[in-house]
């Protein structure tokens, strides 16, 4: 299972792999550790590749300074991949 972000300059696409349905979770986390962006995905996906729009905005509508980000995938509760992505 695998997570690609195609990144574009204050949005962009995550394509996401899955070799097996599951339940996937997707959180963005600050390089502090601090989570910014909770459950951006929390629901079962089919086998098969996903895109999923990915925006600068927080859940509260707040827009995430410029930095460096990232992207926890969890699938069935486990952590499968992580990636740090930009927003500029």
């Amino acid at each position: 299972m695998a997570i690609d972000i195609h990144d574009k300059q204050t949005s962009g696409q995550i394509a996401l792999f899955l070799a097996q349905s599951g339940n996937v979770n997707l959180q963005v986390y600050d390089l502090r550790g601090k989570k910014v962006m909770a459950d951006m995905v929390n629901k079962i996906l089919p086998q098969g590749e996903h895109l999923i729009e990915i925006q600068s905005n927080s859940r509260l509508g707040v827009k995430l300074p410029a930095g460096i980000y990232i992207l926890q995938m969890r699938v069935d509760h486990q952590i499968m991949d992580t990636m740090r992505f930009i927003i500029s």
